[in-house]
């Protein structure tokens, strides 16, 4: 599987949809002869809103699917990466999206057909995304033209840890870890995950500024936990980060975030080696002229 695959490559084109002239009884009969939850409206071939089964519930059979319908729908575009239709899902509590371009409807995708792919780029320890997400995340803020840090967290000593404790101890160090560093982080604005080993990083839309303040938030919150047998666990983390200017081609701008994740995680290393918790990259190029 190709981990920059968009909602487009995996999408159901044939979708069952309704006009707003249709009567909730003939919409309901739909959705349970098709086992639906909801059905698309459309008119002139543009999405106006969705009726749903509670739609449907709630509303008298006689009346027309315009007056029952819900118009405030969460859609997606087709180019959005994977991780981006799992998030609108899971933010949103839904089990499916209609995927739209400028306002047609040109598919769906569904929670259990997108976990299928996404499972591949999880960490099956702890649940996190792995490093090729985090990456996708990194070049489509990018892309955007949004301004973006990462954070390169490196759990100190954890070799010790693991020949001490032994490796079950050790894996759920890591699990607690993930944990915590959920707790510590906005979903909104940070994305987290296992880039490997007990390695961890952070996509984030934060300034510089306030990533080095996140990352101290994060070296103090996870030196007062509770660790498994009162194991004492400290993290060396490395920020860089910066603006995207210009317009860059897609091949540029997973160059540019290659080399920031080398620059970061260098960072962790020098922060690790000179016992200073947080290490930032005061300067990182993200744009060529």
């Amino acid at each position: 599987m190709n981990c920059e695959m968009r909602v487009r490559d995996i999408m159901t084109t044939e979708v069952v949809t309704v006009e707003p002239g249709t009567s909730v009884r003939r919409a309901a009969a739909i959705m349970e002869e098709g086992g639906f939850g909801c059905l698309p409206v459309l008119e002139n071939g543009r999405l106006l809103g969705v009726v749903t089964s509670r739609d449907v519930r709630s509303a008298h059979f006689n009346r027309l699917v315009a007056d029952a319908m819900t118009r405030q729908t969460v859609v997606v575009g087709p180019d959005a990466f994977l991780w981006e239709a799992g998030e609108l899902l899971v933010r949103h509590g839904i089990e499916r999206l209609l995927v739209v371009q400028d306002g047609r409807l040109l598919g769906i995708v569904t929670k259990a057909r997108l976990w299928q792919y996404l499972a591949q780029y999880r960490d099956p320890l702890t649940g996190l995304y792995r490093g090729e997400i985090l990456k996708e995340k990194a070049m489509a803020l990018l892309e955007s033209g949004a301004e973006i840090a990462v954070l390169f967290l490196d759990i100190d000593n954890f070799g010790r840890i693991n020949k001490k404790y032994g490796h079950v101890i050790g894996d759920a160090v890591l699990q607690k870890m993930a944990v915590t560093m959920q707790q510590l982080l906005d979903r909104d604005q940070d994305l987290l995950g296992r880039y490997g080993g007990d390695e961890f990083a952070v996509v984030t839309r934060r300034r510089l500024s306030e990533a080095r303040t996140l990352a101290t938030l994060l070296c103090e919150g996870t030196s007062l936990v509770d660790w498994p047998h009162g194991i004492s666990v400290t993290v060396s983390i490395g920020v860089a980060g910066g603006r995207r200017v210009s317009p860059r081609l897609l091949e540029d701008v997973a160059a540019v975030v290659s080399e920031l994740f080398n620059l970061v995680s260098l960072a962790s290393t020098r922060a690790k080696r000179a016992r200073k918790g947080v290490m930032v990259v005061e300067h990182c190029e993200l744009v060529t002229g």
